[in-house]
């Protein structure tokens, strides 16, 4: 693991073969597997002082430590309730999230929870040490995670992302749909800011589907759609928004029948997070209602900033 902050990202997953790095005036050295911290800032007198880290790679579904190193300055021992901040889009496997604490003088007490990202996004993670006998904040610290099926980054400071809001989960992890259809979701053009470019989402059923829909998921905001392409004069596109925004087509779709819906796509501002494809199907249940199925098909993890654009395909995951 690289762990080199800097003001802006560190990538995460790199071999460990260093044994000390400076980290923002901290030094954080690795003895027998276990990461501590060394040096933690803390003014003269202060009750508790912390330091934050994670500990791994944090990709989507990856089980990561979250690391706190606490000190005091006090002559005598300290008493401390520590608290995380845990998003939804996380979990917590291992460990409280609340605890009560104790911190010994010119000593350090490290204490670690085993988390792990359910969803793709940007999460913000804290971590404060209160007062046992006030309830008071004595110190705070925030780690941003960005998390996918491919990549993680971890940094102090928010990316500059105008696509979500904060702790909004960013996407979906597309599965293979079993044989029942094919699907693709492409690009032509390249994608960059203020540029028009095309997204084609097309899906083929291998058999008869008499209750369907089939939609485009974009980004929440900061995506304008210049113009939607049909797939027949007599097929409707609807849109409703609601967390992400959403282009679908509903209606019956034959075996062997392949519906492809084309959007022209300006990008207004930078950001990163996914575009998806999807298929709905309904089928009447043993009690007489219909049984509805979703599968996210297809994915693309766009990342655009002032100079460039990128994207790549989101790996899926086995049919259910």
């Amino acid at each position: 693991m690289n762990t080199t902050k800097h003001s802006t990202w560190r990538t995460c997953g790199l071999p460990v073969l260093i044994l000390a790095v400076v980290v923002v005036g901290i030094i954080v050295i690795r003895i027998g597997g276990w990461l501590y911290f060394r040096s933690i800032p803390c003014p003269p007198g202060a009750e508790v002082c912390l330091e934050f880290d994670v500990e791994g790679n944090p990709t989507l579904g990856n089980p990561v430590y979250l690391l706190v190193g606490l000190e005091t300055r006090r002559d005598s021992m300290v008493e401390s309730d520590i608290w995380f901040h845990i998003p939804e889009g996380v979990e917590i496997l291992d460990g409280q999230q609340e605890f009560r604490t104790t911190i010994i003088p010119e000593q350090q007490t490290v204490e670690r929870i085993l988390i792990r990202t359910s969803q793709p996004g940007e999460w913000a993670i804290s971590v404060l040490a209160k007062s046992v006998d006030y309830g008071e904040v004595l110190d705070e610290k925030v780690l941003y995670i960005i998390s996918t099926e491919t990549d993680a980054q971890v940094s102090e400071k928010a990316t500059p992302n105008h696509w979500y809001p904060p702790n909004m989960a960013s996407g979906y992890v597309p599965q293979e749909t079993g044989g029942r259809y094919s699907s693709k979701l492409s690009v032509q053009g390249e994608p960059s800011l203020n540029q028009e470019f095309k997204i084609l989402y097309s899906v083929t059923a291998s058999q008869n589907e008499p209750m369907a829909q089939i939609g485009i998921i974009l980004p929440f905001q900061g995506w304008e759609i210049v113009n939607l392409q049909k797939p027949s004069d007599d097929l409707n596109i609807q849109t409703r928004m609601g967390g992400l925004a959403e282009e679908f087509w509903s209606g019956q779709l034959h075996s062997n029948q392949t519906i492809t819906i084309t959007e022209t796509l300006k990008i207004s501002d930078v950001g990163q997070g996914g575009v998806y494809g999807y298929i709905r199907s309904g089928e009447d249940g043993e009690d007489g209602g219909i049984i509805i199925t979703q599968m996210v098909t297809d994915g693309l993890y766009f990342k655009i900033n002032k100079l460039v654009g990128t994207y790549h395909s989101i790996p899926k995951r086995e049919a259910p």
